[in-house]
């Protein structure tokens, strides 16, 4: 016999009591969702934060949430695992590696805006990883996939529905013959936005596979045939190549191999569609955009992607409903492996990888002009990328320890490149690195991204079979880190934010084979420990913000300036000149300025010793050169002029057609 103690309504009570904590919960994780979604969405939207007013920004503000954070104890929610600790220390190497190059390099300006881009990518890092618990980060990845998506619908609309999402101008972004017809809105770099497509599809296919509601998965395959769809207008090969391995990786790594491929099934018919309904409607693809026909056009074609986006959901919806009542053996899942290989190495074959290689490493090729996109996409040729890695390569090999300098590559490229084109990088992160920082900043980069595989390795190994966040993450990981090697990604804040996110929230599972307690009652952590945390966090938020501001306000003083000298203001010119060189004063370019308003006022005297002041903070810039040298032959120096106009061609042989 027994008495139940328990007061009447206590059950009750305790129940309420759980229902509302589930409920807070609930709320929470949907509000992580939306806020890390919005953010994603934001800096996308934004130029893809390539502006040094819009990077700047990001990066004071993630470092004073840092510092917040810390203050009021909201960071960090979970003990820093060993691993983050040490990519963070080789982000740190590396950065320290590329301030020490301003001693022996020769653009100390262009160094300076890389050092202020990695501190955005560090704060980002380490914000990433003091916020991320291992229980949330389904929700962080959710919201990373949201965001994404949300992005590739706004792009597609700006070309589908012209009228209704604005992009003037971001067509005037191509650089490239007939590069405009290819999709750039709103990032501004239309291989950019296919990447940032890639990474989305293995965060999405993971809530396709595995979210516990039948809806979500719904929902998360809703977006497949939009992201298909731009990514053709993109008609980028790169994010084509880092796609198809960030599938096959989240397939063979997937314990429920079945599900993955039934979802791929099931999302394959509406993708294909949307390319096949874009191929069909040529004025779609290649323009003319503006006219009568590609509205018209662009209207049938949205609402015929936005019924297979519903269509691909509805399938979805129904075969998941339908796999909860089946079990496919281990033994099965496992033998899938075996298709699996055959068919990625059938593909390898059927697209003759040696002959393709060849084609790669050839000059820039002309693409038709009728059928650019396509043509384009379904080409090997490497547009120059095989030329600018040799080019990168033969830099390095002058330096190999330690390189010629952060942001010397762009005139080693002009002085003494394969390919007879200006370029600011090398697109490769990797060989660009090993040419400006050597060996040292090499190994650096490699300490941190192999962290984050190492990190991928355990989290794999060691999260169970219905958490499909480590291999989501691991895939999205890879195309990351396959993606900087291909292209200048790493130059793109928007892309390599997300990348470095999916980086923390990979160590933050698996950096650690045992479960990092949060910081509260159940971890001990000195106070002392805390507050020099703090300072520190402190300290480097005020440098880093000096830093940011600096730059900003440099570049915002020299964009006023050249506006009143197109005024013919030439007074303010010279004082917002004088401003950017105020707050720059290791820069080139306020000096510059203030040599051309001088030249436009004919103080020419004043002007030589302006640009002389140039050259002594980059000597290497032809450019500056060839303005020494048409100043010195104004003022009726010609013998310095003919000294300055040959240090320009030795600096850019392509010089000399200008004359003697």
């Amino acid at each position: 016999m027994s008495l139940n103690l328990t007061q009447p309504g206590a059950e009750t009570a305790q129940h309420d009591a759980s229902a509302a904590r589930a409920a807070v919960l609930s709320l929470r994780g949907i509000g992580t969702v939306l806020v890390v979604a919005a953010v994603t969405f934001w800096l996308a939207y934004d130029n893809g934060t390539f502006t040094v007013p819009s990077r700047s920004a990001a990066g004071i503000v993630v470092w004073w949430a840092i510092v917040v954070g810390l203050a009021t104890r909201m960071l960090p929610r979970s003990r820093p695992t060993r691993i983050a600790w040490v990519v963070f220390g080789a982000l740190c190497a590396y950065t320290a590696v590329a301030t020490a190059s301003i001693a022996w390099g020769a653009a100390p300006e262009h160094a300076f805006d890389e050092l202020n881009r990695l501190a955005l990518y560090g704060g980002v890092f380490a914000f990433v990883v003091l916020a991320a618990v291992p229980k949330d980060i389904g929700r962080w990845c959710d919201g990373i996939a949201l965001g994404l998506s949300a992005v590739a619908a706004l792009a597609l609309s700006s070309r589908l529905l012209p009228q209704v999402v604005r992009a003037a101008g971001y067509q005037n972004l191509a650089l490239i013959p007939l590069g405009a017809r290819r999709l750039s809105y709103p990032v501004g770099y239309w291989n950019g936005l296919g990447v940032l497509i890639a990474l989305s599809v293995p965060l999405l296919l993971r809530a396709a596979v595995s979210h516990p509601s039948h809806v979500a998965r719904a929902l998360a395959a809703f977006p497949f045939p939009i992201l298909s769809a731009a990514m053709y207008l993109t008609s980028s090969r790169t994010a084509a190549v880092v796609t198809a391995v960030a599938v096959i990786l989240f397939v063979v790594l997937h314990p429920r191999r079945s599900a993955t491929l039934a979802v791929l099934a099931a999302v394959a018919p509406g993708s294909v569609a949307a390319v096949k309904l874009l191929t069909s409607h040529p004025v779609l693809v290649d323009g003319p955009f503006g006219s009568a026909s590609a509205v018209h056009a662009g209207r049938l074609a949205a609402a015929i992607i936005v019924v297979l986006c519903l269509g691909t959901a509805s399938i979805v919806l129904v075969g998941s409903i339908l796999a909860a009542r089946l079990r496919v053996d281990r033994r099965v899942e496992r033998l899938l492996l075996v298709p699996i290989a055959a068919a990625v190495v059938a593909g390898l074959v059927a697209v003759h990888p040696v002959s393709r290689l060849h084609a790669f490493t050839k000059p820039p090729a002309t693409f038709a002009s009728s059928n650019y996109v396509q043509t384009h996409l379904l080409s090997a040729n490497g547009n120059g990328r095989w030329q600018l890695w040799q080019t990168a390569a033969d830099e390095w090999l002058t330096r190999p320890l330690l390189g010629r300098g952060l942001g010397t590559y762009q005139a080693w490229q002009t002085q003494h490149g394969r390919l007879g084109v200006f370029v600011h990088d090398a697109h490769s992160l990797y060989l660009q690195t090993l040419a400006e920082l050597g060996l040292v900043g090499l190994a650096a980069i490699v300490i941190a991204f192999g962290g984050g595989v190492v990190a991928a390795v355990r989290a794999v190994a060691t999260r169970r079979d219905e958490d499909a966040s480590a291999v989501a993450l691991t895939a999205a990981w890879v195309a990351y880190v396959l993606a900087v090697g291909m292209d200048w990604m790493w130059q793109l804040p928007v892309v390599s934010i997300v990348g470095l996110a999916v980086l923390a929230l990979l160590v933050a599972l698996g950096g650690s084979r045992s479960p990092q307690p949060e910081f509260g009652a159940s971890a001990r952590v000195g106070a002392g420990a805390r507050r020099l945390t703090l300072g520190l966090a402190v300290v480097l938020a005020v440098l880093l913000a000096w830093s940011q501001l600096s730059e900003t306000g440099s570049v915002r003083a020299l964009a006023a300036s050249q506006a009143a000298a197109g005024a013919d203001d030439l007074a303010t010119a010279a004082r917002k000149a004088h401003d950017a060189a105020t707050l720059e004063p290791w820069a080139a370019s306020p000096y510059l300025q203030l040599a051309l308003v001088d030249e436009q006022r004919r103080r020419l005297a004043t002007a030589g010793g302006w640009i002389q002041l140039a050259l002594r903070r980059d000597p290497l810039n032809w450019q500056l050169w060839a303005v020494s040298s048409r100043i010195a032959y104004e003022s009726g120096r010609i013998a310095d002029a003919r000294r300055a106009l040959v240090r320009a061609h030795q600096l850019n042989p392509a010089v000399g057609s200008l004359g003697r």
